[in-house]
């Protein structure tokens, strides 16, 4: 079942008692200084990167309203929800994927954790989902996968593999493309993913 809230928040766990570090520091030396992420940040950023964060609409009023979109200074570091982020940034944890693991010659994880995080898990359980979503799509650990492109809601090459935020920001890999897609949006939007996605499927064609 999707667990939006919790279910990494466990992964997170598991990953503390097996390194013996403390979650966001085990994600900072292994992920974002790995990859060079710069502006990825569980809390407020440093004041002189407070103009570039993004605010967020709230999607509950059609955007006219206006809702916190960084969290302050927390002791808690979730596995699941919080980080703030660049497309710049998160491109460069998306390449890697794509890449199998390996970022600039240097394996953060191996090609047979990238496959099995990019393979079909739950057969037809995600396209039963109660959201009336998941037409030919699997899922994988953490990401949607593509199985049958044209029944997908959103276009993707076959294998293709990836997720969407609740306000619009979408990312995937297409392995069978070479091509890495992060697409950052913060306001209500539904039409916007699809669009560009449409053509950038219809430019490979």
């Amino acid at each position: 079942m999707y667990s939006p809230y919790l279910g990494l928040d466990v992964v997170a766990r598991i990953i503390e008692i097996n390194s013996g570090q403390h979650f966001n520091d085990f994600v900072q030396q292994n992920i974002f200084d790995s990859l060079d992420m710069r502006d990825t940040y569980w809390n407020m950023p440093p004041k002189s990167k407070l103009s570039r964060v993004v605010v967020i609409a709230d999607m509950e009023t059609g955007g006219k309203g206006k809702s916190a979109s960084v969290p302050t200074e927390s002791s808690y570091y979730s596995g699941s929800v919080g980080l703030i982020s660049t497309a710049r940034d998160y491109l460069l944890f998306e390449e890697m994927l794509l890449n199998k693991g390996t970022y600039k010659g240097h394996e953060l994880i191996t090609a047979k954790s990238v496959e099995l995080m990019s393979a079909d898990h739950v057969g037809k359980l995600f396209s039963a989902d109660v959201k009336g979503k998941g037409n030919g799509e699997g899922f994988g650990y953490g990401v949607s996968v593509i199985l049958e492109p044209e029944a997908a809601e959103i276009p993707k090459s076959k294998g293709a593999f990836g997720w969407a935020g609740a306000a619009g920001t979408i990312s995937w890999n297409e392995p069978k493309t070479g091509l890495a897609v992060v697409i950052m949006v913060q306001q209500p939007t539904k039409d916007l993913p699809k669009d560009v996605s449409k053509t950038i499927n219809l430019s490979l064609m």
